[in-house]
């Protein structure tokens, strides 16, 4: 210690760090004190000094300026009774006994809660221990406490706790989501494939008995028959789709000849081939027995196939390969199409995704086939990849394992060829492909009337088109908007119709460019489309598109919609003649006599809106479906007989039944992802406005519909709107035959919010069946007796819910029933 003495004291007798003095005079303990006090005091945590009785001895500077104390202040008083542990009485008590365990020898160690901040206000945390000092003998005679700052860190680790917390909930609910979307497609597609089966036996029905038909019968006939199986392989596909998500697909293993089963799909595209001048090439070993699920890898080759020749292009090749390689079948299957770009050979495999996207895409499809495809070859352990074919295009390749799984049983007698799945599915799938009806671009109807352009890609929907405006006017038509811009200056039009989803250069995309073009800016465009888009429809009415109609349409409602144009454009033109005027006279004069159309328009044509993006692929077979079996109803019932229009009304029933339903499944899946938007809410408006949309109905019925004195609250007008009407709709629904409706709609205040009550005098529900109405596709009663798809309470349920509402049933059989809701503050 003397040499440390001479080095410290070489300059002066005394040294000072902070208020510590060091003097060269002091004896050795106390100089160890005080530098036992200055490393005390440098330390950034707590650290004291007891004696065994838990009394305060020392603690370190940091600790008592946290605090605002001295060392005199805390000095001989019991540790929990200072300034740091005065939080609470509970931490006092806990710091009592972490020293009464100290006290016989333990090391303690816990985290709690003291004043360590801003002169003792602020708490913070801290890592705390108790570490007994024994003497020789083993007796504690010291009591070291430390503690570290550890108030960030918990912070931290609340919020990691707290994140991981709202994460685990989110993954919950995705999980469920997931689950109910799975339940959802598979009940939407068992719920499609029964008026499908309506339609399509009818339909087989006709054309099977129809020696009588007309030429024009058959040709609708088939387009009903032909897009009412292509929607049926849309179903199967969905209803697949939900099955391999739930883990609910099975393999039925069979000993089965491979050759044979991809000569009998390969048969089916036999007529698809030389009507597109396609060379379709089968190379296979004579016989090829594999352990497989026939019925799934018939799929997996129909989907392949279908996707080949879809992409394959006239006057092409599509060629088919088998050999056995390895203890595995390998089948390639390759075009000469525009292949699969590298960065998309993994995508297109994924469910719902497709090589083209947009509304330009030139293909249709629900992204389904490849999806379904990898996932049947991965059940059978097997793979399958897509890659460059030799010379361009796409070659897919599958390679299957000849044997099953060991352990797993194999059937025997193997399944007859395609008598799992008939005849429909794979017909379904090569229709998509076959062009029955041959696109016609020449000019058609009476000389001299006005010029309409139809810019439409499915040919049947163009023939439809063209046969509705062509009795009146000349009509030209376009299968894309490329081929459309082409037409307007060589046939010049006095009105457009076009679709959104167009090949190539899409219909919004083709308006723009009209529009950039001051030489056709007088021209009216109709958009006639299947996407029921708000955002979109604004968008292009601001643009210049002057009227926006939704697939399925009624033909007279379309005839009257381009008549009204026409004669806009007409007027338009013969000012423009007469009247030598600037273009801001003859625009102020045209929209004048645009507006009076419009006006006349809507009172003379039901305008029906839909809220959400419908499927293109899977709605147009159905829209096609629609328009056919109404011209048949209308224009052949004398040629058709008693029998024919009962199948004729048979077909309409069913196709309405389908379009309620989709109807039903679009409003649901729209109030699934609407966000409601709160403001106040008049609800003798909301009330007014579902009356008008039910005035048919309630007319009808004769119905007596009274209403107490509604509020004023806050909710989402529109939601507000589809839930009265649901509610409505449902108490004028189920009254007995002969039985005049009344419904009685009333609110009253209730714990700061609103109780609304719909009282009815129906057949009633029984107690046992109040809840389970609520649920999707939930009937009580048939069909055949009182219409309905089994959505509509659900709807009122989900609106309901996103007010954070609650909404119930009290009823009795042939007591009438009472619909209530609440709707809080």
């Amino acid at each position: 210690m003397s040499g440390i003495n001479q080095q410290l004291f070489s300059t002066a007798s005394s040294l000072q760090v902070r208020d510590v003095v060091l003097k060269s005079s002091d004896p050795l303990h106390r100089h160890r004190e005080k530098l036992a006090k200055i490393v005390f005091d440098a330390m950034y945590q707590f650290v004291g000094l007891l004696d065994a009785d838990g009394t305060v001895l020392e603690i370190n500077q940091t600790a008592l300026d946290a605090v605002g104390l001295k060392i005199g202040d805390v000095r001989g008083l019991p540790f929990w009774e200072t300034r740091w542990w005065q939080v609470s009485p509970k931490i006092q008590e806990q710091l009592k006994d972490a020293i009464a365990k100290a006290q016989q020898g333990e090391f303690v160690r816990f985290d709690v809660e003291n004043y360590g901040e801003s002169s003792g206000v602020e708490k913070v945390v801290l890592d705390t221990s108790i570490t007994p000092i024994k003497d020789e003998t083993g007796r504690v005679v010291f009591l070291l406490p430390e503690g570290k700052n550890i108030t960030e860190k918990k912070r931290a680790e609340e919020e990691v706790a707290r994140k991981n917390d709202e994460l685990n909930k989110l993954l919950a609910r995705i999980s469920e989501l997931d689950q109910l979307k799975t339940e959802f497609f598979a009940n939407v597609s068992h719920e499609l494939r029964t008026p499908l089966a309506l339609i399509l036996g009818p339909t087989e029905k006709i054309l099977n008995d129809g020696s009588n038909l007309t030429v024009s019968q058959q040709s609708d006939l088939e387009t009903v028959r032909r897009n009412a199986s292509t929607l049926l392989k849309q179903v199967n596909s969905l209803l697949d789709i939900s099955k391999l998500a739930a883990g609910k697909m099975n393999l039925a293993y069979q000993v089965y000849d491979l050759t044979g089963l991809v000569r009998l799909v390969a048969g089916h595209f036999d007529v698809l081939a030389p009507q597109r001048d396609i060379l379709f090439v089968l190379n296979t070993v004579s016989s090829l027995t594999a352990e497989i699920d026939p019925e799934k890898i018939e799929r997996v080759l129909l989907n392949v196939l279908s996707n080949a020749f879809k992409f394959a292009p006239d006057g092409g090749k599509v060629e088919v390969s088998l050999r056995s390689q390895d203890g595995q079948a390998v089948l390639s299957v390759q075009d000469n199409g525009p292949g699969v770009s590298p960065h998309q050979r993994s995508a297109i495999f994924e469910r719902f995704t497709q090589g083209e996207r947009g509304a330009n895409r030139e293909f249709g499809g629900t992204g389904l086939g490849l999806s379904i495809a990898k996932e049947f070859v991965e059940l059978h352990r097997g793979t399958i990849g897509v890659k460059s074919a030799p010379g361009g295009g796409a070659l897919f390749e599958i390679a299957l394992p000849l044997k099953a799984p060991a352990g797993v049983e194999v059937g025997a007698s193997p399944t007859p060829a395609g008598a799992w799945a008939g005849d429909r599915f794979a017909q379904g799938m090569v229709d998509e492909l076959i062009d029955e009806v041959d696109f016609d671009s020449g000019v058609v109807g009476p000389v001299g009337k006005p010029m309409v352009l139809v810019v439409e890609d499915n040919p049947e929907m163009s023939r439809f088109i063209r046969d509705v405006v062509s009795s009146v006017y000349q009509v030209v038509s376009a299968s894309n908007g490329h081929e459309g811009l082409a037409r307007l200056k060589s046939h010049p039009p006095d009105l457009i119709i076009t679709d959104i989803m167009t090949p190539g250069l899409s219909g919004d995309q083709m308006v723009e460019v009209i529009r950039r073009d001051t030489a056709f800016d007088n021209i009216p465009i109709i958009v006639l489309t299947a996407k029921a888009d708000d955002a979109l429809r604004l968008r292009l009415l601001k643009g210049g598109v002057q009227d926006y109609l939704i697939k399925p349409f009624s033909p007279d409602e379309l005839q009257a919609r381009v008549r009204n144009w026409v004669k806009v454009k007409r007027a338009r033109d013969l000012l423009q003649d007469q009247v030598n005027c600037q273009n801001s006279d003859l625009d102020f004069l045209a929209e004048e006599v645009t507006n009076k159309n419009r006006l006349l328009e809507r009172s003379n044509a039901e305008i029906r809106e839909w809220t959400y993006a419908a499927s293109h692929d899977l709605k147009e077979p159905l829209r096609v479906i629609s328009l056919y079996t109404n011209l048949l109803a209308r224009d052949y019932c004398a040629s058709l007989g008693q029998e024919g229009m009962k199948c004729v009304d048979f077909l309409s029933s069913s196709v309405q039944n389908l379009l309620n339903l989709i109807d039903g499944v679009l409003a649901h899946s729209e109030i699934e992802s609407h966000e409601a938007r709160l403001a106040p809410v008049n609800f003798d408006e909301v009330a007014k406005e579902a009356m008008t949309k039910l005035s048919r109905v309630a007319g009808d019925a004769g119905a007596d519909v009274s209403f107490g004195q509604l509020p004023t609250a806050t909710g989402d007008g529109g939601l507000m709107i589809r839930l009265f009407q649901n509610l409505l709709d449902n108490a004028l629904k189920f009254v007995p035959a002969g039985v005049k409706p009344t419904v009685h709609v009333a609110a009253v205040q209730e714990d700061g919010g609103w109780h609304f009550t719909f009282r009815d005098n129906g057949v009633g529900i029984s107690p046992d069946y109040t809840e389970l109405i609520f649920g999707m596709f939930k009937r009580l009663h048939p069909r055949e007796e009182y219409a309905g798809t089994g959505i509509g309470l659900t709807i009122c349920k989900k609106i309901v819910e996103r007010h954070n509402g609650r909404i119930w049933a009290t009823s009795g059989e042939g007591v009438g029933s009472t619909f209530h809701f609440t709707l809080p503050q």
